[in-house]
């Protein structure tokens, strides 16, 4: 099995409704977004919905814009349009930068005058989705209870933003007895990727516990990217952790 391990890429301090947050899932094999000589520019909405005890609705809604260029680098520029269903006034920006050549992740904010960098290993395959979302790893019971009953589903083709993308869904079926319930819960998640960009296009998650988040490639154009956007913006101060230092989670 691949070793794998989750990177999260934002500023800490910043709250999540203000802030706008990209994850990136590092692996040994398998889709990466770093592939040379597939150049793109595409639009991605996440749109996220839970309902709470009261019965109100709490929303999140952001808006990424995803650019990879002939050499394989990566900008995506990300921002939280809704938050609760109102529109943002002066959304915070957030900015991620993938360099292949360098092997290094860099990502700053409109919130500072700071970029911080860190470096990945050069046998790493990297997929970006909005966070939170993606469970790439199944749902496992508490030490000492049986298996949860888990469920895969192949959803055939289907045409996103264009593309051609393969679909399948994972259901995990949680006992009513673990949560004090009074019938089992189900939790899912579907996942539909091109195999021409070996790119995700669309993710759906839904959760009896964090609700509903629906993740979509909106647009895409084939079209080379500005080199200006593959570089640090002039002003910024760059903090380099050669370790690691901003890394969340554990491989």
């Amino acid at each position: 099995m691949p070793r794998r391990f989750a990177l999260t890429l934002l500023f800490a301090f910043l709250p999540l409704a203000l802030s706008a947050q990209t994850m990136t899932s590092i692996r040994g094999s398998g889709e990466t977004i770093i592939l040379p000589n597939m150049p793109f520019h595409a639009e991605r909405v996440t749109h996220m919905e839970r309902k709470l005890s009261d019965n109100s609705v709490q929303s999140r809604e952001e808006h990424e814009t995803i650019d990879r260029d002939s050499a394989g680098r990566v900008f995506v520029e990300s921002r939280i349009v809704t938050s609760g269903g109102v529109p943002s006034a002066k959304p915070i920006i957030m900015h991620l930068l993938i360099d292949p050549v360098a092997r290094t992740f860099t990502n700053w904010s409109t919130a500072s005058t700071t970029a911080m960098t860190q470096p990945f290993s050069r046998t790493a395959h990297l997929r970006i989705t909005a966070s939170p979302l993606t469970r790439e790893e199944p749902i496992t019971p508490p030490k000492g209870d049986p298996p949860y009953q888990v469920t895969t589903e192949d959803l055939g083709r289907r045409t996103i933003a264009g593309l051609v993308a393969s679909g399948t869904r994972t259901t995990t079926i949680l006992p009513a007895a673990r949560f004090s319930t009074a019938g089992p819960l189900a939790v899912s998640h579907e996942i539909w990727t091109s195999p021409d960009l070996q790119m995700t296009l669309l993710e759906v998650d839904k959760s009896p516990f964090s609700g509903t988040t629906t993740s979509e490639v909106v647009s895409l154009t084939r079209t080379e990217p500005d080199a200006s956007l593959f570089h640090v913006p002039d002003g910024l101060t760059i903090k380099s952790f050669p370790n690691g230092g901003v890394t969340l989670g554990t491989p």
